[in-house]
């Protein structure tokens, strides 16, 4: 019981700069901070559910790999709160 995504936490790492890594190894993410008005969720992926059980064991894969090079080659940055005005 749920929706139809994921909310993944990256703690310390960009969403975004994750997002566009892990493209090269043929997985599409979306970055939390579009669906923010103000640029938060910077820490965070959604990540849908949506294709038939071998598809996602596919990109359960690739993710798996992109995260595993991510990790090797990035820093933790801190990131950035948002600045509310």
């Amino acid at each position: 019981n749920g929706g139809l995504f994921l909310w993944v936490k990256l703690p310390g790492y960009d969403a975004s700069r994750f997002a566009q890594f892990a493209a090269r190894y043929g997985v599409a993410l979306t970055p939390g901070a579009i669906f923010t008005s103000d640029g938060g969720f910077n820490e965070y992926l959604r990540i849908p559910f949506l294709l038939d059980e071998p598809a996602i064991e596919t990109g359960v894969l690739r993710l798996k790999n992109a995260w595993e090079s991510f990790r090797n080659t990035a820093s933790i940055e801190p990131v950035q709160a948002p600045i509310i005005v």
